[in-house]
Protein backbone atom coordinates (compact mmCIF):
# COMPACT_ATOMS: atom_id res chain seq x y z
CA UNK A 1 0.00 0.00 0.00
CA UNK A 2 2.76 2.44 0.93
CA UNK A 3 4.68 1.62 -2.23
CA UNK A 4 1.58 2.36 -4.29
CA UNK A 5 1.13 5.74 -2.59
CA UNK A 6 4.82 6.52 -3.09
CA UNK A 7 4.62 5.65 -6.78
CA UNK A 8 1.61 7.95 -7.19
CA UNK A 9 3.31 10.83 -5.39
CA UNK A 10 6.57 10.43 -7.31
CA UNK A 11 5.04 9.56 -10.69
CA UNK A 12 3.87 12.07 -13.32
CA UNK A 13 0.27 10.81 -13.26
CA UNK A 14 -0.13 11.49 -9.55
CA UNK A 15 1.79 14.77 -9.65
CA UNK A 16 0.12 16.35 -12.66
CA UNK A 17 -3.29 14.66 -12.73
CA UNK A 18 -4.57 12.75 -9.71
CA UNK A 19 -3.51 14.95 -6.79
CA UNK A 20 -4.33 18.32 -8.43
CA UNK A 21 -7.75 16.93 -9.38
CA UNK A 22 -8.52 15.48 -5.95
CA UNK A 23 -7.21 18.57 -4.14
CA UNK A 24 -9.30 20.93 -6.25
CA UNK A 25 -12.36 18.74 -5.77
CA UNK A 26 -11.98 18.49 -1.99
CA UNK A 27 -11.07 22.15 -1.44
CA UNK A 28 -13.99 23.26 -3.58
CA UNK A 29 -16.37 20.95 -1.74
CA UNK A 30 -15.20 22.12 1.70
CA UNK A 31 -15.50 25.77 0.68
CA UNK A 32 -18.96 25.22 -0.71
CA UNK A 33 -20.20 23.42 2.42
CA UNK A 34 -18.58 25.91 4.80
CA UNK A 35 -19.65 29.04 2.97
CA UNK A 36 -23.14 28.03 1.93
CA UNK A 37 -24.87 28.31 -1.45
CA UNK A 38 -23.91 31.95 -2.03
CA UNK A 39 -20.44 32.80 -0.82
CA UNK A 40 -19.38 29.16 -0.67
CA UNK A 41 -20.12 28.68 -4.36
CA UNK A 42 -17.74 31.51 -5.19
CA UNK A 43 -15.08 30.31 -2.77
CA UNK A 44 -15.12 26.86 -4.37
CA UNK A 45 -13.03 28.29 -7.21
CA UNK A 46 -10.01 28.60 -4.91
CA UNK A 47 -9.58 24.87 -5.41
CA UNK A 48 -8.19 25.57 -8.90
CA UNK A 49 -5.00 27.47 -7.90
CA UNK A 50 -4.61 25.36 -4.74
CA UNK A 51 -4.87 22.12 -6.74
CA UNK A 52 -2.30 23.39 -9.23
CA UNK A 53 0.05 24.38 -6.40
CA UNK A 54 -0.16 20.87 -4.96
CA UNK A 55 0.89 19.48 -8.33
CA UNK A 56 3.81 21.93 -8.47
CA UNK A 57 5.05 21.06 -4.96
CA UNK A 58 4.83 17.33 -5.63
CA UNK A 59 6.79 17.76 -8.87
CA UNK A 60 9.44 20.33 -7.93
CA UNK A 61 9.19 20.77 -4.17
CA UNK A 62 8.62 24.05 -2.38
CA UNK A 63 9.82 27.04 -4.43
CA UNK A 64 12.53 29.28 -2.94
CA UNK A 65 11.46 32.49 -1.25
CA UNK A 66 13.29 34.56 -3.88
CA UNK A 67 12.94 32.41 -7.02
CA UNK A 68 15.63 32.97 -9.65
CA UNK A 69 13.86 31.13 -12.51
CA UNK A 70 10.54 31.59 -14.26
CA UNK A 71 8.77 28.39 -13.21
CA UNK A 72 9.39 28.82 -9.45
CA UNK A 73 8.21 32.41 -9.86
CA UNK A 74 4.97 31.05 -11.32
CA UNK A 75 4.45 29.02 -8.15
CA UNK A 76 4.43 32.28 -6.19
CA UNK A 77 1.94 33.64 -8.71
CA UNK A 78 -0.26 30.62 -8.07
CA UNK A 79 -0.08 31.23 -4.32
CA UNK A 80 -0.97 34.90 -4.81
CA UNK A 81 -3.88 33.87 -7.05
CA UNK A 82 -5.25 31.58 -4.34
CA UNK A 83 -4.85 34.07 -1.46
CA UNK A 84 -5.99 37.21 -3.29
CA UNK A 85 -8.82 35.37 -5.04
CA UNK A 86 -10.03 33.94 -1.73
CA UNK A 87 -10.01 37.39 -0.11
CA UNK A 88 -11.91 38.96 -2.99
CA UNK A 89 -14.46 36.15 -3.09
CA UNK A 90 -15.28 36.58 0.59
CA UNK A 91 -16.67 40.03 -0.19
CA UNK A 92 -17.56 39.34 -3.14
CA UNK A 93 -16.41 41.97 -5.66
CA UNK A 94 -17.97 42.92 -8.98
CA UNK A 95 -17.04 40.75 -11.94
CA UNK A 96 -15.53 43.75 -13.75
CA UNK A 97 -13.28 44.42 -10.76
CA UNK A 98 -12.00 40.85 -10.72
CA UNK A 99 -11.42 40.99 -14.49
CA UNK A 100 -9.50 44.27 -14.21
CA UNK A 101 -7.28 42.87 -11.47
CA UNK A 102 -6.72 39.71 -13.52
CA UNK A 103 -5.78 41.49 -16.75
CA UNK A 104 -3.53 44.07 -15.09
CA UNK A 105 -2.04 41.40 -12.88
CA UNK A 106 -1.25 39.28 -15.92
CA UNK A 107 0.80 42.16 -17.35
CA UNK A 108 2.87 42.45 -14.18
CA UNK A 109 3.27 38.68 -13.93
CA UNK A 110 4.56 38.39 -17.50
CA UNK A 111 7.13 41.15 -16.99
CA UNK A 112 8.34 39.51 -13.77
CA UNK A 113 8.56 36.04 -15.30
CA UNK A 114 10.46 37.23 -18.38
CA UNK A 115 12.65 39.80 -16.62
CA UNK A 116 15.99 38.24 -17.65
CA UNK A 117 15.35 38.06 -21.43
CA UNK A 118 13.60 41.42 -21.20
CA UNK A 119 16.85 42.97 -19.95
CA UNK A 120 18.95 41.25 -22.65
CA UNK A 121 16.59 41.76 -25.60
CA UNK A 122 14.12 44.46 -24.59
CA UNK A 123 12.55 45.10 -28.01
CA UNK A 124 11.92 41.54 -29.21
CA UNK A 125 10.99 40.27 -25.75
CA UNK A 126 8.74 43.27 -25.17
CA UNK A 127 6.88 42.58 -28.41
CA UNK A 128 6.49 38.91 -27.47
CA UNK A 129 5.21 39.83 -23.99
CA UNK A 130 2.76 42.35 -25.43
CA UNK A 131 1.37 39.66 -27.74
CA UNK A 132 1.07 37.17 -24.88
CA UNK A 133 -0.65 39.76 -22.70
CA UNK A 134 -3.11 40.73 -25.45
CA UNK A 135 -4.10 37.12 -26.15
CA UNK A 136 -4.28 36.30 -22.45
CA UNK A 137 -6.37 39.37 -21.75
CA UNK A 138 -8.80 38.44 -24.53
CA UNK A 139 -9.12 34.94 -23.11
CA UNK A 140 -9.77 36.27 -19.60
CA UNK A 141 -12.36 38.72 -20.93
CA UNK A 142 -14.19 35.96 -22.79
CA UNK A 143 -14.01 33.81 -19.68
CA UNK A 144 -15.61 36.54 -17.61
CA UNK A 145 -18.57 36.73 -20.03
CA UNK A 146 -19.68 33.22 -19.06
CA UNK A 147 -18.57 33.48 -15.42
CA UNK A 148 -22.15 33.33 -14.12
CA UNK A 149 -22.16 29.61 -14.94
CA UNK A 150 -19.01 28.14 -13.46
CA UNK A 151 -19.42 24.81 -15.24
CA UNK A 152 -19.47 26.48 -18.67
CA UNK A 153 -16.48 28.70 -17.82
CA UNK A 154 -14.60 25.71 -16.44
CA UNK A 155 -15.37 23.62 -19.54
CA UNK A 156 -13.67 26.18 -21.81
CA UNK A 157 -10.73 26.56 -19.41
CA UNK A 158 -10.38 22.80 -19.11
CA UNK A 159 -10.16 22.41 -22.88
CA UNK A 160 -7.55 25.20 -23.07
CA UNK A 161 -5.48 23.68 -20.25
CA UNK A 162 -5.68 20.22 -21.79
CA UNK A 163 -4.69 21.62 -25.18
CA UNK A 164 -1.78 23.54 -23.68
CA UNK A 165 -0.50 20.39 -21.98
CA UNK A 166 -0.59 18.48 -25.28
CA UNK A 167 0.94 21.27 -27.37
CA UNK A 168 3.78 21.84 -24.91
CA UNK A 169 4.46 18.13 -24.47
CA UNK A 170 4.63 17.63 -28.24
CA UNK A 171 7.44 20.18 -28.41
CA UNK A 172 9.46 18.33 -25.77
CA UNK A 173 8.96 20.63 -22.77
CA UNK A 174 8.13 18.03 -20.14
CA UNK A 175 8.13 20.36 -17.11
CA UNK A 176 5.80 22.89 -18.70
CA UNK A 177 3.67 20.05 -20.00
CA UNK A 178 3.29 18.63 -16.50
CA UNK A 179 2.36 21.99 -15.06
CA UNK A 180 -0.22 22.57 -17.80
CA UNK A 181 -1.59 19.10 -17.14
CA UNK A 182 -1.79 19.90 -13.44
CA UNK A 183 -3.79 23.03 -14.19
CA UNK A 184 -6.15 21.09 -16.46
CA UNK A 185 -6.64 18.49 -13.71
CA UNK A 186 -7.33 21.18 -11.09
CA UNK A 187 -9.90 22.81 -13.38
CA UNK A 188 -11.45 19.38 -13.96
CA UNK A 189 -11.96 18.94 -10.21
CA UNK A 190 -13.79 22.26 -10.01
CA UNK A 191 -15.75 21.48 -13.17
CA UNK A 192 -17.05 18.24 -11.72
CA UNK A 193 -18.40 20.07 -8.67
CA UNK A 194 -19.90 22.97 -10.60
CA UNK A 195 -21.45 20.61 -13.16
CA UNK A 196 -22.88 17.82 -11.03
CA UNK A 197 -23.00 18.99 -7.42
CA UNK A 198 -24.08 22.64 -7.34
CA UNK A 199 -24.44 25.82 -9.35
CA UNK A 200 -21.24 27.81 -8.93
CA UNK A 201 -20.32 31.15 -10.52
CA UNK A 202 -16.71 31.56 -11.62
CA UNK A 203 -15.33 33.73 -8.83
CA UNK A 204 -12.15 35.77 -8.57
CA UNK A 205 -9.99 32.85 -7.40
CA UNK A 206 -11.10 30.72 -10.34
CA UNK A 207 -10.46 33.62 -12.74
CA UNK A 208 -7.01 34.16 -11.22
CA UNK A 209 -6.36 30.48 -11.88
CA UNK A 210 -6.86 31.52 -15.51
CA UNK A 211 -4.09 34.08 -15.04
CA UNK A 212 -1.74 31.26 -14.02
CA UNK A 213 -2.83 29.31 -17.12
CA UNK A 214 -2.17 32.29 -19.42
CA UNK A 215 1.21 32.91 -17.80
CA UNK A 216 2.10 29.25 -18.21
CA UNK A 217 1.26 29.48 -21.92
CA UNK A 218 3.55 32.52 -22.20
CA UNK A 219 6.37 30.63 -20.49
CA UNK A 220 5.85 27.72 -22.88
CA UNK A 221 6.37 30.13 -25.77
CA UNK A 222 9.27 32.12 -24.29
CA UNK A 223 11.23 29.26 -22.75
CA UNK A 224 9.57 25.99 -23.77
CA UNK A 225 9.71 26.00 -27.58
CA UNK A 226 5.91 25.80 -28.01
CA UNK A 227 4.61 26.88 -31.40
CA UNK A 228 3.15 30.42 -31.15
CA UNK A 229 0.47 29.72 -33.77
CA UNK A 230 -0.69 26.68 -31.83
CA UNK A 231 -0.81 28.69 -28.61
CA UNK A 232 -2.78 31.47 -30.30
CA UNK A 233 -5.30 28.94 -31.59
CA UNK A 234 -5.99 27.83 -28.02
CA UNK A 235 -7.47 31.28 -27.30
CA UNK A 236 -10.37 30.22 -29.54
CA UNK A 237 -11.38 27.75 -26.82
CA UNK A 238 -13.01 30.74 -25.14
CA UNK A 239 -15.02 31.75 -28.21
CA UNK A 240 -17.17 28.63 -28.59
CA UNK A 241 -20.21 29.69 -26.56
CA UNK A 242 -22.28 30.99 -29.55
CA UNK A 243 -21.87 27.67 -31.36
CA UNK A 244 -22.43 25.62 -28.21
CA UNK A 245 -25.62 27.56 -27.50
CA UNK A 246 -27.05 26.32 -30.80
CA UNK A 247 -26.41 22.67 -29.94
CA UNK A 248 -29.47 21.94 -27.84
CA UNK A 249 -31.03 18.58 -27.13
CA UNK A 250 -34.58 19.42 -26.11
CA UNK A 251 -35.42 20.80 -22.69
CA UNK A 252 -35.48 19.58 -19.12
CA UNK A 253 -32.88 18.51 -16.61
CA UNK A 254 -30.88 16.24 -18.91
CA UNK A 255 -30.65 18.89 -21.63
CA UNK A 256 -29.49 21.44 -19.05
CA UNK A 257 -26.89 19.00 -17.78
CA UNK A 258 -25.51 18.61 -21.30
CA UNK A 259 -24.96 22.35 -21.85
CA UNK A 260 -21.50 22.54 -20.18
CA UNK A 261 -20.50 19.32 -21.94
CA UNK A 262 -21.35 20.83 -25.32
CA UNK A 263 -19.30 23.92 -24.48
CA UNK A 264 -16.36 21.69 -23.64
CA UNK A 265 -16.69 19.67 -26.84
CA UNK A 266 -16.86 22.81 -28.97
CA UNK A 267 -13.79 24.15 -27.16
CA UNK A 268 -11.91 21.01 -28.17
CA UNK A 269 -12.09 22.00 -31.85
CA UNK A 270 -9.35 24.67 -31.50
CA UNK A 271 -7.38 22.16 -29.43
CA UNK A 272 -7.40 19.75 -32.37
CA UNK A 273 -6.24 22.54 -34.69
CA UNK A 274 -3.45 23.53 -32.27
CA UNK A 275 -2.23 19.94 -32.06
CA UNK A 276 -2.21 19.68 -35.84
CA UNK A 277 -0.15 22.87 -36.11
CA UNK A 278 2.32 21.57 -33.53
CA UNK A 279 2.74 18.31 -35.39
CA UNK A 280 3.12 19.98 -38.79
CA UNK A 281 5.24 23.00 -37.87
CA UNK A 282 7.02 21.92 -34.72
CA UNK A 283 8.02 24.30 -31.95
CA UNK A 284 8.92 27.94 -31.92
CA UNK A 285 12.20 29.61 -31.04
CA UNK A 286 12.69 29.92 -27.26
CA UNK A 287 14.76 32.70 -25.73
Amino acid sequence: MMSMIHSLVSGPFGQSALFPFVTSLLVGLVMRLAGGPGRGALLAGVGIPVGWLVGYVLTFGLPPFLPPAALPKLAHVGLAAAVLGFLLDTRPVKRTTALTVAVLGLAGVLVWLAWSPLMRMPVSTGIALAGCWALGGIALFRLSLVAEDGAIAAASSLAAGFGLALVVTLTGSASYGQMAGGMAAAIAGYFLLAWLAFSSPFGAAALFGGVVLMALAALAFLFGNANPIALALLVLCFFGDPLAARLRFGSGGVAKLLVPVMHGLVALLPVAAAIAVSLLLGGGLPY
